[in-house]
C-alpha cells in the first residue's frame, strides 16, 4: 500500500508541474520505449505430415532514459537498454533432443537530442549517443562457464529519427528508426570480438515536466 501511496505522490507532482513545459529550457524529461521486434513464434517442420523439428523464439527489449533540456529544444540524456532472446530447438532422432540459446544485451548510452520546434502536436526529433554495451550469450550445450558461449563488451555508438505526438502538453507517444553499431570483445576469448550493425524501430511514450 506503501508503494502505491508513493507511485501515485510522484504522478500528482508530474502533473503538476507540468503544464506548458514539453521541449522548453530547464524542463526534465522521462522517457520509456519498447523496440518493435517483440515477438513470440513456433516454427514445425514436417516430413511426410511428421513433425521433426520445432523452433520456438521469444524477443523482447526495452530501454528507459531520462533527460534534462540545457536550452529550447535541445536535451542532455542517459539511457538504458535491454534485451531477451529465448530459442529452443527441438529435434527427433537427433542427440541433444533438446537445445536452449538465450541472448541478454545491456547498454548504457548518453545522448543529445534536439526536437524541431514545429507548431501542432506533433514534434520531429534527432538524436545521436555514444556508451557502452554488454552482452551475453548460453548455450545448452556447452558444459562449462555456466552454458557461456560469449561474454562481451564494449563501446556502442546510434543515432535515431522520431517523431512525437503529443497528447497533451506533458506527455508525447513516440516512433522512432535507430540505428545501432557496437564492437564487442569477448573476455572469454581475447581473439573474439563482434561488429554489429542494426536497425530497428521504436515504440514509447514520454513525459516533460519541470521544477
Amino acid at each position: 500500500m506503501k508503494i502505491k501511496n508513493i507511485c501515485i505522490i510522484i504522478l500528482f507532482l508530474f502533473f503538476l508541474n507540468t503544464a506548458h513545459s514539453q521541449t522548453k529550457k530547464a524542463t526534465f524529461v522521462l522517457s520509456g520505449k519498447t523496440d518493435l521486434n517483440f515477438l513470440f513464434s513456433k516454427t514445425t517442420i514436417l516430413h511426410d505430415s511428421t513433425a521433426t523439428n520445432t523452433l520456438k523464439d521469444n524477443q523482447s527489449g526495452f530501454e528507459i532514459g531520462v533527460g534534462y533540456f540545457v536550452a529550447d529544444n535541445f536535451a542532455v540524456a542517459i539511457s538504458g537498454a535491454y534485451s531477451y532472446t529465448y530459442e529452443k530447438f527441438e529435434a527427433v532422432n537427433y542427440s541433444p533432443a533438446t537445445t536452449e540459446t538465450i541472448t541478454t544485451t545491456l547498454a548504457v548510452i548518453p545522448q543529445l537530442i534536439y526536437y524541431f520546434p514545429l507548431e501542432g502536436k506533433l514534434k520531429p526529433s534527432l538524436s545521436i549517443g555514444a556508451g557502452y554495451t554488454w552482452l551475453k550469450e548460453r548455450d545448452s550445450r556447452t558444459t562449462v562457464n555456466n552454458n557461456m558461449v560469449y561474454s562481451l563488451a564494449g563501446p556502442s555508438f546510434n543515432g535515431a529519427a522520431g517523431v512525437s505526438y503529443f497528447i497533451t502538453q506533458s506527455i508525447s507517444f513516440d516512433l522512432g528508426l535507430q540505428y545501432s553499431h557496437n564492437k564487442l570483445n569477448d573476455k572469454l576469448n581475447s581473439r573474439i570480438y563482434q561488429t554489429q550493425n542494426g536497425v530497428s524501430g521504436t515504440l514509447g511514450i514520454t513525459i516533460f515536466f519541470s521544477k
